[in-house]
């Protein structure tokens, strides 16, 4: 018998090994691929989700949560004892969601956006368990070291692709239907996502970390990220991205300011730095729009009046130009958006007031649109959705959704505070907490769950890290 057991000892050793090799590398492409959110993929409209598609990235998703399965289940004990709260919230925003089928209009929509529900919570439970537990520490710095080169690859994705696009008239299939220059005057870059605003989201994960890895290390590389990939949010034009930018930053020179880790006169530095970027975003902006208009009179003035108008939500207005005829009108799809964008708002919180039920659980993941129309409006869309967050979240998943998914993210955001303090890596961890709260802002201008499984594994790898400075604090504490 001794023999047949070496054999299974060794046939299970390299059965793990295996596992444990697969499982880094999914990792690793999950972390790296997180602007790939639409494509590649094929579409299979069903249930009438016209936007579902079976893609790469949720296949990567899916494969990471499966292979870690048996180990995360041992853990899940060892996860409750570190986080009790973020346990309970998961499970809750995981059980409300299976509740909601049980008064859906549309069973098998609702079990499709259920299931996703559940595997993108599997996700973030698989990411905690992997960071905390099993990731070796000789392997961040060579992720770290991948992001970050993803990081200048999107950048420049996106550059060019705005390039191609303003002045070479090619989209390559890829420019969504709104972003095209005759809306604007110039294209707003989407890159393989489904709209502007989801690109800008998913280059914030490398614009924190290029941040954070360069006011830790000052590298080249770090720099180099953060200017590429602020250039490229910068010409998605997406205002929710620039306002969650912009509230991460200030957030991030006041932590470091706080711990003394940083010199005001550096801040100011990198101040005049961003607003370099600025300028040479809306250079390039103002430079497509005058070479595709450049027969009408004063289009690089009427291309900044616009730009200015649309980034400060109208509050400020230059003079219009003197020369009427031939003045190109963008479109004014900002304004449009906003405006369909709160309305779809206020017709999803009746759809949450209808009763003490909905109130408390939602309409049920899914079910929003055939319950907008049976209930509120007639005329509502059957596929309606919020692009808030927080109100889809709310009307669905009710106050109990809302308030889990809320408390998952401030818990994971509190340990960063309470154990970062004084690390040697602090410049890094302060970086992952403003994309953590880049995210919160970012959650009031797109609402989709299946869209940005990238955010939830994000979730998992800062829990997974928070987890990892408790610990520490914990033990220095008790020596």
């Amino acid at each position: 018998m001794a023999p047949q057991l070496g054999y299974n000892n060794t046939y299970n050793m390299k059965q793990s090994l295996n596992l444990n090799t697969a499982r880094f590398w999914l990792f690793a492409s999950l972390l790296v691929a997180a602007p790939l959110s639409k494509y590649p993929s094929v579409a299979m409209p069903v249930y009438n989700f016209t936007s579902f598609r079976i893609g790469l990235y949720p296949i990567l998703s899916l494969l990471f949560v499966l292979f870690s399965a048996k180990e995360l289940l041992y853990k899940l004990p060892a996860l409750y004892r570190w986080s009790r709260l973020s346990i309970v919230s998961t499970a809750a925003l995981g059980l409300v969601s299976l509740v909601g089928l049980g008064f859906s209009l549309s069973p098998g929509r609702s079990l499709l956006l259920a299931a996703s529900i559940l595997l993108l919570l599997a996700l973030v439970l698989t990411a905690w368990w992997y960071v905390a537990f099993e990731l070796a520490p000789e392997k961040y710095k060579k992720l770290l070291k991948w992001v970050l080169i993803a990081g200048c690859v999107y950048g420049v994705i996106g550059m060019l692709q705005f390039v191609f696009a303003g002045f070479g008239h090619q989209t390559f299939g890829l420019l969504c239907t709104n972003c095209s220059a005759s809306v604007f005057g110039f294209p707003r870059i989407n890159g393989f996502t489904a709209e502007p605003q989801f690109f800008a989201n998913a280059l914030m994960i490398y614009f924190f970390v290029g941040v954070g890895a360069f006011y830790h290390s000052r590298s080249r590389l770090s720099l180099a990220t953060s200017l590429l990939t602020l250039l490229a949010i910068g010409l998605t034009f997406s205002r929710g991205a620039f306002l969650a930018v912009a509230i991460g930053l200030v957030t991030f020179f006041v932590l470091l300011v706080m711990q003394k880790a940083l010199r005001p006169v550096t801040i100011l530095k990198h101040v005049l730095m961003g607003l370099a970027a600025t300028m040479v975003v809306f250079g390039l902006f103002v430079a497509a729009s005058s070479y595709r208009y450049r027969n009408t009179p004063d289009i690089a003035y009427k291309t900044f009046r616009s730009l200015v108008q649309q980034a400060s939500v109208g509050v400020i207005k230059l003079p219009a130009s003197k020369y009427r005829n031939g003045e190109f009108k963008p479109a004014g799809l900002v304004q449009a958006s906003s405006g369909d964008r709160l309305t779809a708002a206020k017709l999803s919180i009746k759809a949450w007031n209808h009763s003490a039920a909905t109130k408390l659980l939602g309409v049920g993941a899914g079910n929003l649109g055939p319950f907008a129309v049976k209930h509120i409006d007639q005329t509502a869309p059957s596929n309606l959705t919020v692009y808030i967050y927080y109100v889809l979240i709310l009307a669905e998943l009710g106050i109990v959704g809302l308030a889990a998914f809320s408390l998952l993210n401030l818990n994971l955001l509190r340990l960063y505070l309470k154990n970062s303090w004084g690390h040697k890596h602090a410049a890094i961890y302060m970086g992952l907490f403003c994309l953590g709260i880049a995210f919160l802002v970012q959650y009031f201008f797109f609402g989709t769950y299946i869209n940005v499984p990238y955010v939830w594994l994000w979730m998992g790898i800062l829990l997974g890290l928070g987890q990892k400075l408790e610990k520490r604090s914990i033990m220095r504490g008790l020596s």
